[in-house]
């Protein structure tokens, strides 16, 4: 059965946070990227555990330390994310490759600089064991929380529902509103990502009805993604940025106690549940950003239309990777 055709709405998308600021007096959405510098402006989830070294880097100054003035901007999900990116509110952001092919597809410019996580390791689809759904079609007409449309929480939501062969309404509930709006019963079921997961099965009885580890085709799930200005006139500073990145990845792998407060402090998670995360997700975080196109082109392939979509030297290119620190 052929994947979903993926919803990625393109409109100017509003930043629900800016965060973090690695250094005093950075750029505004209302300022050029052009004229910013050794400014980026990246992207991310807060709740997300793959971007908290983002947040962590502009947080101990490490971004600094690379000549960088970081912004790390807390959008509710990826596609939100990419919503900015396409009008120029950020340079660099973190989502997944299906969701870039479809926005390249409508004229975004932009492509994949470094891989984050390379497995889905921790998404899983999931409703409480009181809901009485067992298996995937069981879903078939039910309301599954995601974090926005476009996302990918959407996206992965809509691919393995498709694949079940039913159909489901996918209602967009804002990354920090998926856990309450299953637990309250907004929705039927949500499409968790890491460790949203494990904090539900720490504090509740679930039933996981798709592991997307499991799903060959679902491979990374997050890379990053900068803009055509970022990498055409101002590679020295993106090579800056990434090096941060990646220094403060390995950092937090390096550190156990720091990475689970890190966790705690800015992604909000409990102790129990950041110890997890920590392990399954912290861990598995690529250290120097390298991908191959083969595995980039194998993660975009997942629309009903894959022959509409764009040749992945469109969307992706090996020129930052691997990243030197």
């Amino acid at each position: 059965m052929p994947g979903p055709r993926f919803r990625v709405a393109l409109v100017a998308g509003a930043v629900s946070a800016v965060v973090l600021l690695a250094a005093c007096g950075g750029g505004t959405n209302e300022t050029s990227s052009s004229d910013l510098g050794a400014t980026v402006r990246i992207g991310g989830t807060q709740a997300y555990v793959p971007t908290l070294p983002a947040f962590y880097g502009a947080k101990a100054g490490i971004f600094e330390e690379h000549g960088v003035e970081a912004e790390v901007m807390n959008f509710e999900g990826g596609g939100a994310s990419m919503e900015a990116l396409a009008a120029g509110e950020v340079d660099l952001i973190n989502y997944l490759p299906a969701g870039l092919a479809q926005a390249v597809q409508g004229e975004v410019e932009a492509k994949v600089v470094a891989a984050g996580s390379e497995v889905p390791q921790g998404w899983w689809l999931t409703a409480l064991t009181d809901s009485g759904y067992e298996t995937v079609a069981d879903l078939d007409g039910a309301d599954i929380g995601v974090s926005a449309a476009g996302a990918t929480t959407d996206l992965y939501a809509q691919y393995v529902i498709e694949q079940a062969g039913v159909s489901a309404n996918f209602v967009p509930v804002g990354g920090s509103g998926m856990i309450p709006a299953l637990t309250e019963g907004n929705v039927d079921a949500i499409l968790a990502f890491p460790p949203q997961g494990y904090e539900l099965e720490n504090q509740h009885e679930i039933v996981i009805l798709a592991d997307l580890a499991e799903e060959p085709a679902l491979r990374h799930p997050d890379v990053w993604i900068a803009s055509k200005e970022l990498i055409e006139e101002r590679p020295e500073v993106l090579e800056d940025t990434l090096a941060a990145f990646y220094e403060s990845v390995q950092i937090l792998q390096g550190d156990r106690q720091l990475a689970v407060d890190q966790i705690v402090e800015l992604a909000g998670y409990p102790d129990e549940t950041a110890e997890r995360a920590y392990e399954d997700t912290i861990m598995a975080l690529s250290t120097n950003g390298e991908f191959t196109m083969d595995s980039i082109a194998t993660a975009m392939d997942l629309s009903a239309e894959s022959d509409a979509l764009p040749p992945v030297e469109d969307i992706a290119t090996t020129d930052f990777v691997p990243i030197a620190q």
